[in-house]
């Protein structure tokens, strides 16, 4: 059953056109489906074989053209094809042109060679009795909505019956596209180009359009410049005698050459590849190699590697492949390169090798050291894979460890089939089961030099505790508890008269078991043991302020002394200035008084000399 939204609003036909493909107006043509219709002899109905000879002469005498039972091939065909049945007002169900032959399962179309199939359909894909399919359909209109829904069906049933039928015949197609397009490496879009159908010209898989550098646009009986470039529209004329065969159909197209198809490549970066042995080699200069869409590469996988499609071959296949129509670059499949896979040792047989009490805790590739937690257990039985199998909580292997480890390797003289071996020291078969966690009496023995009492408490699995001086010989159960006590003198070295031991979960004694000390000064501890004194300031930090200040009153007295220096300094010169500037005075008194002496000007130039050097003495000597 399928469901189809339904506006159709009929047109009537005034007078036959010239692209009108079919005889005359008593057939109905469908573009999609590239069909004329017609119900011959209407309301008449006739077995199945009796129909399809009825359709089969409906054109005689008037063209050689040899209509059948209705058939189709898309969902779109279909929705047409009853589009048609409304219009004309049919609601009987009608032959198609579909058969079986008797105990076969699969329906073929008369003169066909493949299986039907109708994935757009819901029908019982030929389980129910019946050599022949008839079609129906039902509307009933959809609630809070003007449209309608339509309910379309396929029904097996005897050839015998009689029920109505509509006769169909294809038509002539456009063929020979103008404008450079090429049947090899091009299609249409829709793929049917029927009269008066407007089609996209497209590549075919594995290529890509670019444009063509012409800008230059043509002219001509089959250009249309209302076109887009790419784009056809099929045109046509009928034959004076109306007869379909004799149609002629031609394209029309923008003026403008089709844009080029370009086949499409792949990249390969052969760097990348992971697991495979004969890897390809790059030319000198190259980052990649290039292939074509369609390749496929081969390469053999290194030991404990299989191809990915296929666990029985040691050889992995990639293909190069286009990922949509638009793509302008290929892509390979399998993607990421992986071609090969690792060999998967059987998951079954690890599960069940897991004893009782006990889990699939991990696994840890030795080679890639990825990790796959619990959750992960589906990828555990990869090869190289190494498997913890843990004891759950509060229980032991016989051995009294809490994990096996196994790993997956390859089966011997094999490199596609894979077992399981023991790993670090363990050995297969696994034990049957995990046994309760215990811990062993000898590692709560009371040794001489422990300093201890030769009794002590014991609390084994129950509340109460008993008072003892020695073990009973058997293991003590999860949980169980020890208390034994320091000689007078002695005590633990938390300070303690006594020491408590506990059986933990992994199946041993915490704390150890470890003796008395002789007993020491009480010093203060906290609540977790740690012990402290009180604060107190550090004796170096007294010493370093003393170092401080007397570094400091010496830098002031350096500066003190450097002051009281130039002072002194100062002082002298001031002294000698004043000195110096005495003695100026004197000798411009003498000069004065030498005037009315009558000595010649030669001595009081000598004279005048004399003080001068003199005075020059004195100012170097200060």
């Amino acid at each position: 059953i399928s469901l189809f939204l339904l506006v159709f609003v009929p047109v009537p036909v005034l007078a036959i056109s010239d692209d009108f493909p079919c005889l005359d107006d008593t057939w109905h043509y469908s573009d999609v489906g590239a069909k004329c219709y017609k119900f011959v002899g209407k309301g008449t109905q006739l077995k199945w074989n009796d129909a399809a000879i009825a359709c089969s002469q409906s054109l005689s005498g008037n063209s050689l053209q040899k209509p059948r039972l209705i058939q189709f091939d898309s969902e779109d065909e279909l929705r047409s094809l009853v589009e048609i049945m409304l219009y004309l007002g049919n609601m009987d169900p009608i032959w198609l042109n579909a058969y079986r032959n008797m105990n076969e399962l699969q329906f073929y179309w008369k003169n066909g060679i493949i299986p039907l199939d109708f994935p757009y359909l819901q029908w019982s894909q030929g389980r129910a009795p019946g050599q022949c399919l008839q079609l129906s359909y039902m509307t009933s209109p959809i609630q809070i909505s003007s449209n309608w829904k339509m309910i379309v069906s396929l029904q097996e049933t005897s050839c015998d019956e009689r029920i109505s039928f509509l006769c169909e015949h294809d038509v002539v197609l456009c063929q020979n596209a103008p404008g450079g397009f090429d049947d090899s490496s091009m299609r249409f879009t829709p793929p049917k180009p029927a009269p008066r159908k407007l089609v996209t010209a497209v590549c075919q898989e594995g290529s890509y359009m670019i444009p063509r550098s012409q800008t230059i646009q043509s002219s001509g009986a089959d250009v249309n410049h209302t076109l887009d470039v790419n784009q056809y529209y099929c045109d046509g004329s009928r034959d004076p005698s109306g007869d379909p065969q004799l149609f002629q159909a031609n394209f029309k197209y923008s003026g403008y050459s089709v844009s080029e198809c370009v086949r499409l490549q792949c990249p390969l970066y052969p760097q990348l590849l992971e697991n495979v042995k004969n890897v390809p080699e790059l030319p000198p200069g190259s980052t990649q190699l290039n292939y074509n869409f369609g390749d496929t590469i081969e390469l053999n996988c290194t030991n404990g590697y299989v191809g990915l499609h296929n666990a029985s071959s040691t050889v992995g296949r990639m293909q190069c492949t286009q990922p949509d129509y638009f793509a302008t670059q290929g892509v390979w499949i399998p993607e990421n390169y992986q071609m090969c896979v690792a060999v998967r040792c059987d998951l079954d047989t690890l599960k069940n090798m897991v004893p009782t009490n006990a889990y699939l805790a991990s696994a840890r590739n030795y080679k890639t050291d990825r990790i796959y937690a619990q959750h992960q257990v589906n990828e555990f039985n990869y090869y190289g894979n190494v498997i913890t199998i843990k004891c759950q909580n509060g229980f032991l292997y016989p051995d009294r460890t809490t994990e096996k480890l196994v790993i997956c390797v390859l089966a011997e003289n094999s490199q596609i089939d894979g077992v399981y071996n023991g790993y670090g020291g363990t050995s297969l078969p696994l034990p049957g089961a995990c046994e309760l966690t215990t811990c062993m009496y000898e590692n709560a023995v009371i040794k001489s030099d422990y300093n201890m009492r030769p009794y002590f408490l014991i609390q084994n699995g129950t509340g109460d505790w008993l008072n003892v001086s020695k073990h009973e010989g058997k293991p003590y159960a999860l949980q169980a508890k020890i208390r034994f006590f320091c000689q007078d003198g002695f005590e633990t070295v938390n300070q303690n008269d006594d020491f408590n031991i506990t059986c933990s979960d992994i199946g041993v004694w915490s704390p150890q078991l470890i003796g008395c000390i002789a007993k020491t000064a009480k010093l203060p501890s906290t609540n977790t043991g740690r012990f402290f004194t009180e604060p107190e300031e550090a004796k170096s930090a007294k010493q370093i302020t003393s170092i401080m200040f007397i570094l400091i009153f010496i830098f002031l007295g350096f500066i003190v002394l450097l002051d009281l220096i130039t002072i002194g300094r100062d002082t002298k010169q001031l002294w000698s200035n004043l000195k110096l500037q005495g003695k100026r005075i004197a000798r411009s008194r003498s000069k004065l008084s030498g005037k009315k002496d009558t000595g010649t000007n030669e001595d009081s130039a000598l004279t005048d000399g004399v003080e001068a050097s003199y005075s020059t003495v004195r100012n170097r000597n200060g």
